[in-house]
This record gives C-alpha cells, sequence and structure tokens, in this order.
C-alpha cells in the first residue's frame, strides 16, 4: 500500500485550519465561562421568581425578609456576571458566527437593566402574581438564549454534545421554574381553573420533551445524578397531581401553597447540582482540546502522524475535520423542540440551518407561551 501523503501547499492549509480551530476553541472556552455566570444567574431569578409569586399571592408576616434576601443573592450573582462581562473584550468573539451571540448578550443586559424596577413593584405589591412572574420569565428567556448562541458557535463535537444536553436541561428546568409559579397561584386560589389546568399540562409535557433530550446526549454521571432526581420527586409530583384534580366545588387548603413551593424549589435545586456538572464539564472539554490543538501546531510531525494513521484507514474526515450534515430528516416535532437524531451524528458541526429553527422555537416558547 502507497505511504498517504501530504503536499507542502496541504500542510499549510492543514496547519491554517488547526490554527483557526485553536482560535475558535479559545473563544469558546471563553463563552463557555460566560454560561456558567449565566447558569446561576438563571437559578437565582429562578427562584426570586418562584418566592415573589408566594409572596404577591400571600400574606405571611415572614416573606418580606425572605424575599430581600433572594433578591440580594440575585443581584450579587448579576453584579459578578457583569463584572465578567465589564473585563470581558468583545473582540475576542469576532467573527460571523459569533454576531448573534454578542446581540443576545446586549439584550439580555438591557432585560437584566428593568430588574431593579421590577423588583421595586413587587416589593410594593404593585403587580400581580401573574404579571411579576411573566416579567421574570422574560428576562430568563432572554438569558437562556446566551446558552443556545454558545451551542451554535461550538465547532467541536463533545463541545457541542455538552451544551446541547446543558440547553436542554436548563430549558426543562425553567419549566419547571414556571410550573412552580403557577402551582403557587392555584394553590392559592384554593383550586385550579381550567385554563391553568392546561397550562400546567404544557408545562409537564415541555419538560418531559427537554429532558428526553438531555438524556440522550448526557455522560453516564449526569445521568445517574437525574435518576436520583427523579426518585426524589415523588412529593412534587403527587401534589401536581391533587393540584390538577381541584375544582370551584372541590377546593384546597390554600396554606399547602407554601408546600408545594418548598417540594419544587427542593427539586429544581438539585436539578442545579446538574447544571454545575455540565457547566464543568464543559470547561474541561475546552481545555482539554484547546491543549491538543496547541501540541498539534507546535509540533507538526504529530500532525503528520495522525495524518498516517487516519488516512491509511480511510478517515480522511478525522484529520480534516469534515462535518457530517444530515438533510433528510424534517426539523421539528410537535411543538419544536430538538430532534435528537440530528444531534447524534458522529461528528456534529454547529447548530446553524438544521437545529436552529426548532432551537429559536424553544426559546420563543418560554418567552412568551406562558406569558399571555
Amino acid at each position: 500500500m502507497t505511504k498517504p501523503h501530504l503536499s507542502a501547499t496541504t500542510l499549510k492549509f492543514l496547519l491554517a485550519a488547526r490554527q483557526s480551530q485553536l482560535h475558535g476553541l479559545e473563544a469558546l472556552a471563553t463563552t463557555s465561562v460566560l454560561v456558567g455566570h449565566v447558569s446561576r444567574l438563571v437559578h437565582a431569578l429562578q427562584k426570586e421568581r418562584g418566592y415573589s409569586t408566594l409572596f404577591l399571592a400571600g400574606e405571611q408576616e415572614d416573606m418580606p425578609a425572605e424575599l430581600a434576601q433572594l433578591r440580594r443573592e440575585s443581584q450579587e450573582i448579576e453584579a459578578d456576571a457583569r463584572q465578567f462581562l465589564q473585563d470581558f473584550k468583545p473582540a475576542a468573539l469576532r467573527g460571523a458566527d459569533r454576531t448573534r451571540l454578542l446581540h443576545c448578550i446586549s439584550y439580555a443586559l438591557y432585560r437584566l437593566d428593568g430588574a431593579p424596577d421590577l423588583r421595586w413593584q413587587v416589593r410594593e405589591r404593585k403587580l400581580p402574581a401573574q404579571e411579576a412572574g411573566n416579567r421574570f420569565t422574560r428576562v430568563i428567556a432572554c438569558l437562556l438564549s446566551l446558552v443556545f448562541e454558545a451551542a451554535d458557535c461550538a465547532q467541536d463535537p463533545a463541545v457541542t454534545r455538552i451544551l446541547v444536553a446543558l440547553f436542554n436541561f436548563m430549558q426543562g428546568k425553567e419549566l419547571s421554574g414556571q410550573e412552580r409559579a403557577q402551582g403557587v397561584m392555584g394553590y392559592r386560589a384554593g383550586h385550579c381553573r381550567q385554563d391553568l389546568k392546561e397550562r400546567l399540562r404544557d408545562l409537564v409535557d415541555g419538560q418531559r420533551r427537554s429532558f428526553d433530550i438531555f438524556v440522550q446526549h448526557a455522560d453516564e454521571q449526569t445521568l445517574l445524578m437525574w435518576q436520583d432526581i427523579q426518585l426524589a420527586s415523588d412529593p412534587m409530583r403527587q401534589l401536581r397531581e391533587i393540584l390538577l384534580k381541584t375544582s370551584p366545588s372541590e377546593t384546597l387548603n390554600t396554606e399547602l401553597a407554601g408546600l408545594w413551593y418548598d417540594a419544587c424549589t427542593a427539586r429544581i435545586d438539585a436539578m442545579r447540582g446538574i447544571e454545575q456538572h455540565l457547566t464543568k464539564a464543559l470547561v474541561l472539554q475546552c481545555q482539554k482540546r484547546i491543549a491538543q490543538a496547541q501540541q498539534e501546531l507546535s509540533n507538526h510531525q504529530l500532525l503528520l502522524s495522525r495524518f498516517v494513521d487516519d488516512a491509511g484507514d480511510g478517515e480522511f474526515d478525522t484529520i480534516f475535520d469534515i462535518p457530517h450534515r444530515p438533510f433528510e430528516a424534517s426539523l421539528r416535532d410537535g411543538l419544536g423542540y430538538l430532534d435528537s437524531q440530528r444531534m447524534a451524528c458522529s461528528r456534529p458541526a454547529t447548530v446553524t440551518g438544521y437545529m436552529r429553527p426548532c432551537m429559536m422555537s424553544c426559546i420563543k416558547a418560554i418567552d412568551w407561551r406562558y406569558c399571555q
């Protein structure tokens, strides 16, 4: 068999491709740190939203103090994220594929700029519980869009897989947070209206879809963590069933709203552990791939050896990083969630094109679907 050969010109462009890949990985590593800040802030805002709903729908004396504490926690985490962005150089994300991410960052900051007024209106009880929850949801949706855009910019298959798992998990967790807020209003009313029942069922169905896709892309350790959470979620599910069976003629003790909130919060707080695990895995994978790319660039012989080994086996796409893009499958399912078959391909490139319509519909659903 003839030994594979790389011409000088081929090697020049292969090295240029590796250099460009390294720059992309370095930008992605920075984006991954931003994703970590976003996930922390989203979790804090979700908790603040849930308790704000409970506060606006109740009259307990200790509520203002607890809400003030949650508000301070959100503001501290937001300050950390803003400091990261203050030190951040947008030029590090230059490139057409990063334009949408930069737009999302600016729009998320714009939404966060309105948070102080929202908090004042909640504190002074100037808003009904539903409207307050809706406004928090819109802010959270803008932040979740950053995670989506990070996935859209990812060029590395392993990094993309983690980001898709993380995005879908955060989406499912956000729908869980919305269910917590909606359930509080149902319990405070003493029964669940028909429109609220439909909304809750939609939220439950949305969670199932998001978590199903998450499961298909998560690693084994993450799946074990998720299994433990599922087993510990029985109290919340029981309270959900009780609420869905109520009617104006079959009311509940309104004090159960606190029990519902606590059960949902225990589940959502446990989910935060999975978010942390995935964001850590994301950063570590970026660091690993950067080290590999730097090693290959500094050692041409190593790159040539990879070429000889891979080309000898007919695996040219591994050395030249040729993406496989499936075109034959439909882009959407019933609610517009990600089609897992496309993300299961062996070497996914960016999500542009075949994933973007699906993921954008998810973001729009989070932002507006339950905010009417």
